[in-house]
């Protein structure tokens, strides 16, 4: 007698996993701090897609559900072949929440580049389809608020490479009507500290000048391999936003136009008002950028290996301060409130898929009969407040005068 599926995790017997009735889970994809990406196929339409589902106890807590939901009406709202597409999004009656976007082929951005630095008309490309996707969001009212490489995918189009931009769980959207608006609380910022616009942590809201910024820094990684700052903690890197130029592109790596090194400067410029006035002006400033000589746009397989099947993953969060350059590439919150010491050595980031995952074979579904869907437990810990930068500095500006003042005393 063949097993009857149930709509959150497989029958006893080991038969099909149902989502919703409706998505028959192939296999996973991913893990991440919000929960699990799977591959599945709609049982009516037969269309492969990618579904993200929450981890069982942050489904219960409202806060997170409006997170997702946050993430399904933006990216839905932006009709752009560079922006993941959102197919459904739902509850089953067992609590399980769900969001199914397109099933992508290829691989993200962030597992491109950890092979080494792009070649400038490559990085070009790539940055000006971003900045048209990211134009279309914009006049949606939609800042993105957490621009990087690990969400950004990359897979072969009929003409070449095309990006999709992922991950909108954290977007800032402009609409009277968005029941998610108040999910950021006051004094508190979102996104990663790598790609964090300086006026940022002196609590500027985001806006399109901090999306420019952000994908300047992606500009100036995919050209030299690395982003511009680099420290031990988020504290270091925000410091460095503020305080720091980066060395020039050309400095790093050669071959780059001029004109494009000019680009990436103007991107990244510490005022706001200094940098591109939207993502149109910058997708115009790249397309003009001249390209003698060129290398066509080539397939994935240029990268070594065979692409990955992936669907989009949820960022991760920060449990702690974590003293290693790896760790400030993930989202965080900042709490710009109160200042609150570095955690225990042993608290470590939540899992996320990106870069270090990225091109591992992909695991297959667990032969268990526990639900893959309801019953896993996500990572313990939660989101850690930390100080605002501009504090830290103040302090440190402090001590420096106590210390001058002291010695020109003696």
């Amino acid at each position: 007698m063949t097993p009857s599926p149930r709509d959150h995790g497989p029958s006893a017997g080991g038969g099909p996993v149902l989502l919703d009735s409706r998505y028959q889970i192939v296999r996973t994809l991913g893990r991440g701090g919000m929960g699990q990406v799977y591959e599945g196929v709609h049982t009516v339409l037969g269309k492969p897609v990618a579904i993200k589902v929450l981890n069982r106890q942050l489904a219960a807590d409202e806060r997170s559900r409006k997170r997702l939901l946050r993430e399904a009406r933006a990216a839905s709202a932006i009709h752009h072949q560079g922006v993941v597409e959102i197919i459904d999004f739902g509850e089953t009656p067992h609590g399980a929440v769900f969001l199914v976007m397109e099933l992508l082929q290829g691989r993200d951005l962030g597992a491109i580049i950890a092979k080494g630095p792009l070649p400038w008309p490559r990085a070009r490309e790539l940055l000006r389809q971003a900045a048209g996707a990211l134009a279309v969001a914009h006049a949606q009212g939609i800042i993105h608020r957490d621009i990087k490489p690990a969400n950004c995918f990359v897979v072969d189009g009929p003409d070449g490479e095309v990006i999709k931009l992922l991950d909108f769980g954290i977007a800032k959207i402009d609409d009277a009507t968005d029941s998610t608006t108040g999910l950021t609380a006051t004094g508190e910022i979102m996104g990663t500290a790598s790609y964090m616009a300086p006026e940022l942590t002196f609590g500027t809201p985001a806006g399109v000048a901090t999306d420019v910024y952000a994908l300047g820094i992606m500009a100036y990684e995919l050209l030299t391999g690395a982003p511009p700052f680099r420290g031990k903690n988020p504290y270091d890197v925000l410091k460095r936003h503020i305080e720091e130029e980066p060395p020039p592109v050309s400095s790093v790596v050669a071959g780059v136009p001029p004109a494009l090194e000019a680009v990436v400067r103007r991107a990244i410029a510490k005022k706001p008002e200094a940098r591109f006035s939207s993502m149109t002006e910058l997708e115009a400033a790249l397309v003009a950028v001249s390209a003698p000589g060129a290398e066509p746009m080539g397939a994935l397989a240029r990268d070594g290996g065979s692409a990955d099947r992936m669907g989009p993953m949820g960022t991760a969060r920060f449990t702690g301060v974590v003293e290693g350059p790896a760790q400030t590439g993930a989202t965080m919150a900042l709490a710009t409130s109160q200042m609150v010491g570095p955690a225990s050595a042993s608290a470590s980031a939540a899992p996320m898929v990106g870069p270090a995952s990225a091109s591992a074979v992909v695991p297959s579904m667990p032969s268990s009969s526990r639900s893959p869907i309801d019953g896993t437990r996500p990572p313990s810990g939660g989101r850690v407040g930390l100080a605002i930068v501009a504090a830290v500095l103040l302090m440190l500006g402090a001590v420096g005068l106590g210390a001058w003042l002291l010695l020109r005393g003696s």
